[in-house]
C-alpha cells in the first residue's frame, strides 16, 4: 500500500514539472510574448512568441506563434473595437511587453496598452478557427463591422485578393 502511494506522489510530481515545463517554454523570456485572452471557461490562454506568417487557403496571412489566424474588424474603412461578448467569440491578443514580427511580416507590430496591433490595428483571434491555418473568420460579418485576416504587411485581405467581401454565415448566429 505504501508503495502505491509513493508510485502516485511520484507520478503526480512528474506531471507537474512536465505541466510547468510546457508553460515556461524556451522563448527566453516573457518580456517579448504575445498572449491570446483565454478561449474557454478554464482560464487557459495560449502564448505566441511573436506575430508570424502562416498559410492558409487565402495565402500567407499574419498569425500568433501557433498559427491562429490574426483578424481586424472594420466598417466603412474604420476600426471596429471588439468588446463585452464579442471578445468571447474574437479573442483580442495581448502583449506582455514589447511583441515581435517574425520574418517576413513587413508590417508594424506593436501594442496599445496590452492590446496587440498591426499597423495601428487592433488584432483579434477567431474561436470558430480549430488550428493552424484556418481562416475561416475571413469576411464574417458580425458586432458592428466586418472581419478580415491581414497580410503580411497588415493590409486587410478582403475576399482573398480582391473583391467585396462576402456575406458569410456566421455559426453563432449573430
Amino acid at each position: 500500500m505504501n508503495r502505491t502511494v509513493k508510485l502516485q506522489a511520484s507520478l503526480a510530481g512528474a506531471a507537474g514539472a512536465i505541466v510547468l515545463v510546457a508553460a515556461c517554454g524556451s522563448s527566453g523570456g516573457s518580456n517579448n510574448s504575445v498572449v491570446t485572452q483565454p478561449q474557454s471557461s478554464n482560464g487557459a490562454g495560449s502564448t505566441a512568441a511573436a506575430v508570424t506568417l502562416h498559410s492558409t487557403s487565402l495565402g500567407k496571412v499574419l498569425a500568433d506563434s501557433s498559427g491562429k489566424t490574426l483578424y481586424i474588424l472594420t466598417s466603412n474603412g474604420k476600426d471596429v473595437k471588439c468588446t463585452g461578448g464579442c471578445q468571447s467569440i474574437w479573442p483580442p491578443v495581448h502583449a506582455s511587453g514589447t511583441p515581435q514580427a517574425a520574418k517576413g511580416v513587413t508590417a508594424t507590430v506593436a501594442a496599445n496598452g496590452s492590446q496587440v496591433t498591426v499597423a495601428g490595428h487592433p488584432v483579434y483571434t477567431y474561436s470558430a478557427d480549430s488550428g493552424p491555418g484556418q481562416a475561416t473568420g475571413e469576411g464574417v460579418q458580425t458586432f458592428g463591422g466586418t472581419w478580415y485576416v491581414l497580410d503580411a504587411s497588415g493590409t486587410a485581405m478582403t475576399s482573398s485578393m480582391g473583391g467585396p467581401a462576402p456575406s458569410n454565415s456566421n455559426p453563432y448566429g449573430y
